[in-house]
């Protein structure tokens, strides 16, 4: 609650600071959605299907575009994060934190933090196919049973035999079981890395030992840190839905048509991009403190180290 708490403050204290750090790694993102958006790119399956041959193609295009979006997405996110702890960092070591000099720092340890990020995302795809073995490796077994003449029609007619399948509570338990191993399973791993951005941009180091370093930094407090991830994730949410509807219900009020799903689309957005530094700060902030008790270290010792990086 204590780190909630100061998260809210520090955000409070100096909010352009923050929303400028966060906000611009998210212009490129929010750029290349509108245009694959625009282009056609992140079309539904059946509206690819009528330009490619297969529903199980469009399918995996449509895939590979929100993977690559969520990469992207996933690397501002870290970028933006980083230039908050740089800033922090540098408060609390007393030196000047302007926004060439933090961003200076960011492109410094730009390789470890990509590749970190690189790491985790390769992880949640490969947690994604483990899942999706694991689900629809019985429910084909299961379509071949009921029709052994599945074959090519199993993608046609899996909505169908999803439905018959999970009419058996067996079925029912069993996949609630894979879902809930395999999310708390990816919730351990990525506890495990959240400082990894403050790690790479305050420490550097290669990819693999800045994941290392995260582990070690929450390990012993990993219950506690998923509740300070928990509360940011709470309050960041709260607010941002009620910025949003009160954007959307001006929106609504004031404006009519396509210009008004518009503005209500805006409106999401701009709340969603208003608490992005929430999390940042928070998770900063921790990272500042489990160091400075894994290192038994005095708040001046801390300031010291960190200005000498």
């Amino acid at each position: 609650m204590r780190t909630l708490v100061r998260s809210i403050r520090e955000f409070l204290a100096h909010p352009g600071r923050y929303l400028l750090l966060t906000g611009l790694p998210q212009v490129p993102v929010l750029v290349l959605a509108a245009l694959a958006t625009t282009l056609g790119l992140a079309q539904t399956p059946q509206q690819v299907v009528a330009d490619w041959d297969g529903w199980l193609l469009g399918l995996l295009w449509r895939a590979l575009i929100a993977y690559a979006l969520f990469c992207l997405a996933s690397l501002a996110f870290v970028v933006g994060t980083a230039a908050v702890a740089v800033s922090l960092a540098a408060r609390q070591a007393g030196e000047p934190a302007e926004a060439t000099r933090v961003w200076s720092v960011v492109a410094r340890r730009l390789w470890p933090l990509a590749g970190s990020m690189l790491i985790g995302c390769l992880v949640v795809l490969a947690l994604i196919a483990l899942l999706c073995v694991l689900f629809f490796g019985p429910l084909f077994l299961y379509a071949t049973l009921v029709d052994p003449e599945t074959g090519s029609r199993f993608l046609f007619d899996l909505v169908a035999y999803l439905e018959a399948w999970t009419q058996s509570p067996s079925a029912r338990l069993y996949l609630s079981a894979v879902a809930l191993l395999v999310v708390l399973y990816l919730f351990r791993i990525l506890v495990k890395w959240v400082l990894a951005p403050q790690v790479a941009v305050l420490e550097g180091g290669a990819p693999d030992r800045v994941l290392w370093r995260s582990r070690e930094l929450v390990r012993g407090a990993w219950w506690s840190t998923l509740g300070i991830l928990l509360a940011l994730m709470v309050v960041q949410s709260i607010v941002s839905n009620l910025l949003g509807a009160i954007g959307g219900l001006l929106a609504r009020s004031l404006l009519e048509g396509t210009i008004e799903s518009l503005a209500v689309g805006a409106a999401a957005l701009a709340a969603q991009l208003l608490m992005l530094p929430l999390p940042a700060i928070g998770t900063t902030l921790l990272y500042l403190s489990l160091r400075q008790h894994r290192e038994a270290l005095t708040s001046e010792r801390l300031a010291v180290d960190l200005a000498a990086r």
